[in-house]
């Protein structure tokens, strides 16, 4: 009898264990998302090494980047929300981008 219980009390805690990780997972999941463009002057020549940040409008969380040598920028793991996107070089005008929308 005793030993039937010890059996079950352990069974029982392997489920236990394995719910409570597979919860404590889910809770430290992140929603993110990419944000993926490029930087153009106005005759569609690409500008390499520009600077483009982004800022949520929601939380002040700021992400920079560089454009690489075809002018292409990528910035990942930032979180769903409302941004703005700013891009300059020098010698050119900073172009802004409002009310940028990341989902998932």
């Amino acid at each position: 009898m005793v030993h039937r219980f010890i059996r079950r009390f352990a069974g029982l805690a392997l489920i236990l264990t394995v719910l409570f990780t597979a919860s404590s997972l889910a809770l430290r999941a992140q929603v993110t998302a990419t944000l993926l463009g490029s930087v153009k002057d106005g005759s569609g020549a690409v500008l390499p090494h520009a600077k483009v940040t982004a800022t949520n409008t929601e939380t002040n969380f700021v992400q920079e980047n560089y454009t690489d040598p075809a002018g292409e920028y990528r910035m990942m793991a930032m979180p769903a929300g409302r941004y703005k996107v700013e891009a300059e070089a020098t010698g050119f005008q900073k172009y802004v981008a409002s009310d940028v929308i990341l989902t998932v």
